[in-house]
Order: C-alpha cells, then sequence, then structure tokens
C-alpha cells in the first residue's frame, strides 16, 4: 500500500511540474503574442504615414504636371503668335 502511494505521489509531483512548465510556456507565449501585435501595430502605422504620403506626393505630382501642362500649351501658343507674326513660313 506504501508503494502504491510513493508512486501516486510521484505521479502528482510530476503533473505538478508539468503543469508550471505549462503555464511559464503559455505565459512566455502570451508575452510574445503581445509584443507580435505591438510590432504588427507599428508596422501598421508606418505603412499607413508612407501611403498617405505617397498618395500625397502622386497628388502634387499630377497638380505640378497640370501646371506645367498649361505653362508649355501657353509658351507654344505665345511662339506659333510670334510665328504667324513673322509671315508665316519664317523665310520673309
Amino acid at each position: 500500500m506504501s508503494d502504491r502511494l510513493d508512486q501516486i505521489e510521484a505521479i502528482l509531483l510530476q503533473v505538478s511540474q508539468q503543469q508550471q512548465i505549462n503555464t511559464e510556456a503559455i505565459n512566455q507565449l502570451q508575452q510574445s503574442q503581445l509584443a507580435l501585435q505591438e510590432s504588427i501595430a507599428r508596422v501598421d502605422h508606418h505603412l499607413q504615414e508612407s501611403v498617405t504620403d505617397l498618395v500625397n506626393m502622386i497628388v502634387q505630382t499630377i497638380t505640378d504636371a497640370g501646371v506645367d501642362r498649361e505653362a508649355f500649351q501657353a509658351e507654344i501658343r505665345r511662339i506659333w503668335e510670334y510665328l504667324l507674326q513673322q509671315g508665316g513660313n519664317g523665310r520673309g
């Protein structure tokens, strides 16, 4: 009977030790998961900032291109009018 109790106590001790190991592993896993979530949140924030910056840059580029196009068209008109005033084909 004493041997049986010793075996039960040994098994309970092993179960208790394994439970402690499992609890520590779960705690470490939860800490790792929390750190991962924080990292993902930082990456997401930086990605959103980058996309916003990119959109702003594209909008500014389109705006600048429109201004440049208008200036180019005005310059072409000015040259065309100058050429017309010079007598047409430039041989006059």
